[in-house]
């Protein structure tokens, strides 16, 4: 179900940022990138992981942020590999 799901948002092409999708007139939420916990828990830097990772700073700190429009399967993978976790413990759906 989650690949799917992450599939889904992939494929759907949401529009503006992540924050507060609107699907018929009501706020269905969002996701929450667990980044920035990961990387305090872990004691790692933005810069480490981006250089290890070979991930583009610029697009990095948007997932940071939750600034992202679709989430790339490959880089949550990465993530889940490097922090040694699972998907639901990097991404987590927020209600408004």
């Amino acid at each position: 179900i989650l690949y799917l799901t992450i599939l889904w948002i992939t494929r759907s092409g949401l529009t503006g940022y992540n924050k507060n999708i609107q699907r018929g007139g009501e706020s269905v939420g969002y996701l929450h990138m667990r980044i920035n916990e990961m990387l305090e828990i872990q004691g790692k830097s933005k810069n480490t992981v981006c250089k290890e990772l070979d991930i583009p700073r610029s697009n990095f700190n948007r997932y940071c942020r939750d600034e992202f429009q679709r989430i790339d399967a490959n880089l949550v993978c990465k993530l889940c590999e490097y922090f040694n976790c699972g998907v639901g413990d990097l991404i987590e759906y927020m209600k408004d």
